[in-house]
């Protein structure tokens, strides 16, 4: 909300929204949806990126100290990788065995 009250802005996604978002210090926002993709958003509302998962996006991100982005998915995998979209992945369903270490 604007400190008027007014909604700042609104992102559509392709279905339902069930985590919870959550804005790094750079003010991006980061959501997954039940439309099985991960969405990484301005601090305006506009969209930086988006992933295509195997299954519902329904867990929170969580961000590390470093910023690496760790997202769990249906499809019983969780996922670590780079905020930047040179460093997301280009598609997560394309791995069933990921390892990420935090460095």
């Amino acid at each position: 909300l604007e400190g008027s009250g007014a909604v700042a802005w609104v992102f559509q996604t392709g279905a339902p929204i069930q985590s919870t978002p959550v804005v790094d210090a750079g003010g991006n926002v980061y959501v997954g949806g039940q439309d099985n993709a991960l969405y990484a958003l301005t601090a305006d509302g506009t969209l930086r990126w988006s992933l295509e998962f195997p299954g519902d996006v329904d867990s929170s991100v969580a961000i590390s100290p470093r910023g690496t982005l760790v997202v769990g998915c249906d499809d019983g995998h969780l996922r670590a990788f780079g905020a930047g979209p040179a460093n997301a992945p280009a598609s997560p369903k394309s791995s069933t065995t990921e390892t990420a270490r935090d460095q």
